[in-house]
C-alpha cells in the first residue's frame, strides 16, 4: 500500500552533463522549483563530464547564484557511467534522484516516484512513449533483449534516466566497473543481486531540444561492444569459469590421491 503521507524528504539530485550548454540553466531552475515543493532539504549536483562547450561555465554560474548547487568537473570526457559514479559518490542525502542533462524528462514527475519510496528501494521511470527515431527505438529493443538474456534483468526500460533510490543501494553494491552506458544495467544487476525491491513507473519522454546524441557514433558502438564483453565477464562469466576450473582441479586432485 502506497503511503502518501509525510512525502517530504531530504533529496540529493544530480545530473550528468556533456555539451549541454543550452539546457543546464533550465535543468537547475526546474530542479529548484520541484525540490522546493517536495523536499525538506536538498542539493543539486551537476557533473560536467569534460564538456567542450560552455556547459562548465554556465554550471559554475548556477553554483554561484544558488547555494544549493554544486558542480563537479571531470578534466576530460570519461563517459556516462563515470559521471553517474561521481554523482553517486558526491550525494550526501539518503535519497538520490538523477536524470540526464539534456532536458528530455519533466522533473516535476518526481512526484510520481516519491510515494513509493517507503515500500521500495529503487523507483525507476520507464518511457511510456519514447520520443526517439525509429532506428533508436529498434536499437533500444535489441539492447534490452541482450541485457535480459545475458544478465537476467527483467526491467522494462533499463536505460531510462529517471531514477529515485535510497543511497544505501549504491553504498552496498560495491564497485561499479562501467564508465559508459552499461552502468545502468550494472546498477540494476547488482541491486537485484542484493535483493533490493524495484518499482517501475511510467514517465513522459520529450524530444531532444538541443544538440545531438552520440549514441550511434562509431566510437560509441565500439565502446559499447567492449563494455558489454567486460561486463558479461565480470558479472556473469568470471565466477562461472573460476567455479568450473575449481571443480576440474578438485577432481584431478582426488583422482591422483586415489591413484
Amino acid at each position: 500500500m502506497v503511503n502518501k503521507s509525510k512525502l517530504k524528504k531530504n533529496i540529493s539530485f544530480f545530473f550528468p552533463a556533456f555539451n549541454d550548454e543550452a539546457t543546464v540553466k533550465k535543468m537547475v531552475v526546474d530542479a529548484i522549483r520541484v525540490l522546493e515543493s517536495v523536499a525538506d532539504q536538498y542539493e543539486i549536483i551537476i557533473v560536467d563530464d569534460g564538456s567542450l562547450d560552455d556547459t562548465a561555465k554556465i554550471a559554475d554560474e548556477m553554483a554561484k547564484k544558488y547555494p544549493q548547487v554544486k558542480v563537479i568537473h571531470h578534466l576530460y570526457n570519461i563517459g556516462y557511467g563515470a559521471a553517474l559514479k561521481t554523482g553517486f559518490a558526491t550525494c550526501k542525502y539518503d535519497l538520490i534522484f538523477y536524470t540526464d542533462g539534456d532536458h528530455q524528462f519533466d522533473l516535476g514527475e518526481l512526484t510520481k516516484l516519491l510515494p513509493f519510496i517507503g515500500e521500495y528501494d529503487i523507483i525507476g521511470g520507464y518511457r511510456a512513449h519514447r520520443a526517439d527515431s525509429i532506428s533508436r527505438l529498434i536499437a533500444s529493443k535489441i539492447y534490452n533483449f541482450v541485457i535480459w538474456s545475458l544478465f537476467g534483468i527483467r526491467v522494462r526500460d533499463v536505460d531510462c534516466a529517471f531514477k529515485l533510490f535510497k543511497r544505501q543501494v549504491v553504498q552496498t553494491s560495491g564497485h561499479y566497473i562501467n564508465n559508459g552506458a552499461f552502468i545502468c544495467a550494472e546498477f540494476f544487476f547488482l541491486a537485484m543481486r542484493q535483493k533490493y525491491k524495484i518499482k517501475q513507473v511510467p514517465v513522459h519522454h520529450y524530444p531532444r531540444e538541443y544538440g545531438k546524441s552520440s549514441s550511434f557514433s562509431f566510437f560509441f558502438v565500439l565502446r559499447s561492444v567492449v563494455e558489454l564483453a567486460e561486463t558479461a565477464w565480470e558479472l556473469r562469466l568470471k565466477e562461472r569459469v573460476h567455479a568450473f576450473r575449481r571443480r576440474v582441479q578438485e577432481r584431478l586432485f582426488f583422482k591422483r590421491r586415489r591413484g
